[in-house]
């Protein structure tokens, strides 16, 4: 699988820079030489994006049919661009970049790390793709650009930028499947140091987090359900129930998620209600796939008891959780196992 890449742009972005400054500029592949070796540090960041799995570093984008960002987006995909030529197609394609840029910088803090800020239009085995990347150097003292001239230092770029395998933040639209990543969606999120809001919200859509993340946030959402409503704590018994649900239907989506919310609850469910709790922890668009959900799942008990438990031991007789009949608000849990660590007791 290959990326070919047609034009770069880049600027510096850090939440003190105003359009129109003297602290603002952007340069592309019109304006300077890009070598090799350069362009093969970008290579490898964007296939990074498509090809990373779904792990909880990885968010999808869904744009609104009336969205201005991704109708910018497909603009970008059908520019006739060439790193050899300048073609008076570029005029298009950095505006827009600047326009992308200023909606970044007006969604980072005042504690967001500075940092350079590209936008590429590349294809994928041939399809095209806007591929877009916010990069910190690693040496707060080096810089990976020449300040007189404006261009890319290949050594300065090698050694100061992230290995691919340390990516920091991007995104590539559209959404390719690759190995391991199915999840529907119009654009990928990337950001392996550690996942904000105001990286994907710069392009305003609704983003939904990988698969472990919102295996966690819809099941802690029926156990905030169960509780409020039905005044019950999520049993053993009901977390293998959702994750039963979901690999039957082999995906986690927002009908199963509420169909099994429904049936754990009982009559007592209330959609809107539900939804709320989905819409406050982030997941109004749940897309995700049972080969990364958490290994482990954890709950509450009578408000105030954390279990945690290996997922594959919830339906044997390893592990028994229940409320002692005898005594009002008292709960009994027994796990039993082969190996106990030195330090269970602390």
């Amino acid at each position: 699988m290959t990326v070919e890449i047609n034009a770069l742009t880049f600027s510096p972005v850090n939440s003190d820079v105003e359009r129109g400054s003297d602290e603002f500029w952007q340069s592309s592949t019109r304006d300077v030489d890009v070598d090799d070796d350069t362009i093969d540090i970008f290579r490898k960041y964007i296939a990074k994006i498509i090809s990373k799995p779904d792990t909880n570093q990885v968010s999808v984008g869904q744009f609104r049919d009336d969205d201005r960002s991704q109708e910018y987006l497909d603009e970008m995909l059908e520019l006739e661009l060439d790193m050899e030529e300048a073609s008076a197609e570029y005029d298009n394609f950095e505006n827009v970049a600047e326009s992308f840029s200023f909606r970044l910088i007006e969604e980072m803090s005042g504690n967001t790390n500075e940092g350079i800020f590209f936008v590429i239009q590349a294809t994928w085995n041939g399809e095209p793709l806007i591929s877009m990347l916010k990069l910190e150097p690693q040496d707060e003292e080096r810089s990976v650009i020449d300040e007189d001239t404006r261009e890319l230092r290949y050594e300065e770029l090698d050694s100061a930028l992230p290995d691919p395998d340390d990516f920091q933040k991007g995104c590539v639209y559209p959404l390719f499947e690759s190995d391991n990543f199915s999840k529907s969606g119009d654009i990928k999120f990337l950001e392996d140091d550690g996942t904000t809001k105001y990286f994907p919200r710069f392009l305003g859509c609704d983003v939904g987090q990988g698969s472990r993340k919102q295996f966690q946030h819809t099941l802690a959402a029926v156990e905030e359900t169960k509780e409020t409503l039905a005044n019950e704590s999520l049993t053993s018994e009901d977390v293998q129930d959702f994750y039963d649900a979901v690999e039957e239907h082999g995906e986690l989506t927002d009908d199963v998620a509420k169909e099994t919310a429904r049936n754990i609850v009982g009559p007592q469910f209330d959609d809107d209600d539900f939804e709320r709790r989905l819409y406050e922890k982030g997941e109004e668009h749940i897309s995700s796939d049972p080969d990364f959900a958490p290994s482990k799942v954890e709950w509450t008990i009578d408000g105030e008891i954390v279990i945690q438990v290996p997922v594959e031991l919830l339906e044997s007789d390893q592990v028994q959780i229940s409320e002692q009949e005898h005594m009002q608000d008292e709960w009994e849990a027994v796990i039993r196992g082969y190996d106990v660590s030195k330090d269970y007791k602390q």
